[in-house]
């Protein structure tokens, strides 16, 4: 489903709640009918294209993790995107990796996403969606169970297979920075530094401003090895001129 969406609005990737798709069932091989694809997709969602920033898509892959253990419908199925998360973590901190055509998703940067009007609006906690740009609205956008009726017919036969673009991990929290001991030689320095502890919703995007920098060179000065992935409690150090 998620891949029929990209490939219909030539979108950078595409994200559809896993609470869309029904029927709880496994088709098994043979013929498809038409109400096997309308039990697996009884809702009226239309197909739009929305233009969004890397640090909404972070927020909405958190988002849609964010109540994993209890199988809520949030959960995101994508194409063109792969996520991992670890679900021992606290909600709004689980993503470990993601990346959008092979490149790690950048905050801040723009991409276009092929979804649903129900996300698009907000559903299902995907509030970040709201207000982003259209490019495709649901007046336009076909209807998404009618579209994937006309893929499959177009195609023939279908073989979807899992191909690890959404994975488990048990990747730990990264660990609180060590202070440096005092330098047994005295140094001259115009920077000093304070200590910021990571707050839920925080990103890189949104902290570095604050100091007059650059996520960028936020993440360069506390060597992250992953600046898409700070988790709540975390401290950073920020470099302060004077």
């Amino acid at each position: 489903m998620a891949d029929t969406l990209r490939a219909y609005t030539e979108a950078d990737a595409a994200l559809i709640n896993g609470g869309g798709i029904r029927a709880d069932r496994v088709f098994p091989v043979g013929n498809l009918i038409k109400q096997d694809i309308m039990d697996a997709m009884p809702f009226t969602n239309y197909v739009v294209k929305i233009e969004v920033s890397g640090e909404a898509l972070l927020k909405a892959l958190e988002n849609g993790v964010s109540e994993i253990e209890k199988s809520a419908g949030r959960f995101a199925q994508v194409s063109g995107m792969t996520y991992s998360f670890n679900p021992d973590l606290p909600a709004g901190s689980r993503i470990v990796k993601s990346s959008i055509g092979g490149q790690q998703i950048d905050p801040n940067k723009t991409y276009t996403l092929a979804t649903v009007d129900f996300i698009a609006n907000g559903g299902d906690g995907y509030e970040m969606f709201k207000g982003t740009k259209v490019l495709l609205d649901a007046n336009a956008g076909p209807l998404l169970s009618g579209l994937i009726i006309d893929t499959i017919q177009k195609a023939g036969t279908i073989a979807p297979k899992a191909d690890g673009r959404i994975m488990v991990s048990k990747e730990e929290p990264t660990a609180e920075p060590v202070v440096p001991s005092e330098p047994t030689e005295p140094t001259v320095s115009t920077v000093s530094e304070i200590i910021y502890t990571v707050r839920k919703n925080d990103w890189l995007s949104k902290i570095a401003p604050k100091y007059g920098l650059t996520w960028q060179e936020l993440a360069a000065y506390n060597s992250l090895s992953n600046p898409d992935h700070i988790v709540v409690g975390q401290k950073l150090r920020i470099p302060v001129k004077g």
